[in-house]
């Protein structure tokens, strides 16, 4: 940065953001005592102490402070309060070098609309009396604060609370529910704790709420007459419990809804509304019962996870079937026992990608599969299904990744012409298979194939060169193979053979091979 910049004294507003400028910010610069804004952003300066302690005490009008990414190793924090009193907006984020006390004092500015500090090691803390600062925005992440104070609710302009990864600890302060201008507010990924704060769900302007990753506890209250422009609504790794009340699915605005990986018990209550949800995520809780009826008025569904619960009964196909945006539906790891229908249709979900149903006690293949024209992500594993037929799978065209494995009783009949054009992962995994499915030397696009822990016996010969010929990874561990004679698969990356009854002298794998597992053979030689 050229120091002639020390001759514009009537400069006011100087912006060299993401300029290719290096070294020292110049002394000169605190002859611009007219500016109101200055942005240094992204531009590879750096400042000496005296240099910016002169700066912010000589330019007394200055407004707007942007420094991102300034190196400011050799600042003292408290050179900040020597800033401009009509300072509206200050920016510090990745300031790496900028460590110490921030002072607090700052926070009271008079004017003060914007402050943003992130990736520094800065100690800060917030006033916790006589904060009456008019705050608009306040963000601030990979920093040390203790704890978010009661004071807090005294900025009742404010319209952005932006705090996560800051170590926070202690409650939500109740007086959050004063801030009736809000709307954004995150306070993920801390240490927050105390029961979910109810004021919380009085705010009439927010439009997004994060406290995920704390360790909130309590329940939802029962009824909310607010959060109208709420849009996303993220509760993820707390210990929330109780039931999932219906109000949460009837808000009128809400579109991403994630309450997983809480301890949510109970039933789903039914609700009435259509709503513009899109993404509603309830994974690893405790919810019991049926999946409601209700979910039928979900029509703008597009991804639906409720695996690692304790759902049971009988799925609905009739509900399910007016979900036709839906494209991702995951029932993992639930008790639910069978798929039903009031009548004969064949129900489809034309814009289905994914749907994974694995550990779910199923006995039987679910037959409205067959009509997931397309379908591209399939897993049944760790079921109980008996029986695959190749007619299971005609429509099914566009499958990519088929999981079957732990079907520990699985048979794979009358499949020599299943042919998927587009698979390219399949497992069969313990699956008590004896022989190699005549379908597999068929699937062309095949690039992971995984057969461990079955009893295929006997022996891979030179018969065979033309199967597998795109395989990357193939596991055929802990099985019964004698020998192989011939390595059909000339595109290997990862080959395991370890632990079948594999004899003689060893095969060198083919030059592509970077995971060659073969050990517990009975190798001589």
């Amino acid at each position: 940065m050229a120091s002639q910049f020390g001759q514009l004294t009537s400069l006011t507003h100087l912006n060299i953001s993401w300029s290719s400028f290096i070294g020292k910010v110049p002394p000169e610069i605190s002859r611009l005592s007219k500016l109101l804004s200055l942005d240094l952003s992204m531009s590879g300066l750096m400042f000496e102490g005296h240099v910016f302690e002169n700066m912010v005490s000589n330019l007394t009008q200055l407004r707007h402070l942007l420094l991102s990414e300034v190196n400011m190793s050799q600042v003292v924090p408290t050179s900040f309060l020597n800033m401009s009193s009509y300072i509206q907006t200050l920016v510090l984020e990745n300031n790496y070098e900028l460590h110490g006390k921030f002072p607090e004092d700052v926070f009271r500015f008079p004017y003060l609309q914007k402050f943003r500090v992130s990736s520094n090691f800065l100690d800060l803390k917030f006033p916790k009396t006589n904060w009456s600062a008019p705050l608009k925005s306040l963000q601030v992440t990979l920093s040390y604060l203790e704890e978010l104070p009661d004071s807090i609710g005294d900025l009742t302009s404010l319209e952005i609370l932006d705090l996560p990864v800051n170590h926070l600890g202690g409650p939500i302060p109740a007086s959050l529910g004063n801030l009736t201008q809000l709307k954004y507010l995150d306070l993920s990924d801390n240490n927050l704790s105390g029961v979910l704060p109810v004021s919380a769900f009085n705010l009439r302007q927010v439009q997004f709420v994060d406290f995920s990753g704390n360790k909130l506890a309590g329940s939802f209250p029962s009824q909310v007459s607010e959060l109208s422009q709420l849009s996303i609504l993220d509760l993820d790794r707390n210990f929330l419990s109780g039931r999932v009340p219906s109000w949460l699915f009837s808000l009128p605005s809400l579109v991403l809804l994630r309450l997983s990986n809480n301890k949510l018990t109970g039933p789903i209550d039914q609700f009435d509304k259509v709503t513009p949800l899109e993404e509603a995520y309830l994974q690893n809780n405790e919810i019991e019962g049926p999946v409601p009826g209700s979910i039928a008025l979900l029509v703008n569904l597009i991804y639906l996870d409720l695996s690692s619960n304790k759902l049971s009964g009988n799925f609905e196909l009739d509900k399910l079937s007016k979900l036709k945006k839906l494209e991702s539906l995951t029932l993992s790891n639930n008790a639910l026992l069978s798929f039903t229908s009031e009548s004969k249709a064949n129900y489809s979900l034309p814009n289905l990608l994914s749907l994974n149903l694995s550990s779910c006690d199923i006995i039987d293949f679910p037959d409205f599969v067959r009509n997931l024209e397309g379908l591209r992500e399939l897993d049944l594993s760790n079921n109980r299904i008996h029986v695959i037929e190749a007619n299971m799978f005609v429509k099914l065209k566009e499958l990519q990744r088929l999981d079957l494995s732990h079907n520990s009783l699985l048979s794979l009949s009358n499949n020599g012409n299943l042919f998927l054009p587009n698979l390219g992962y399949l497992s069969l995994s313990s699956c008590n298979l004896t022989v190699f499915a005549n379908f597999l030397t068929i699937q062309e696009s095949l690039r992971e194939l995984y057969l461990s822990n079955n009893s295929i016996q006997g022996q891979i010969t030179k018969q065979e060169r033309t199967w597998g010929s795109n395989l990357v990874i193939l596991d055929l561990s802990n099985n019964l193979l004698t020998v192989v004679e011939y390595y059909p698969w000339r595109n290997i990356k990862v080959l395991r053979l370890d632990s079948n009854l594999l004899e003689g002298p060893l095969l060198v794998p083919p030059p592509s091979t970077s995971v060659f597992s073969i050990s517990n053979n009975k190798l001589t030689g």
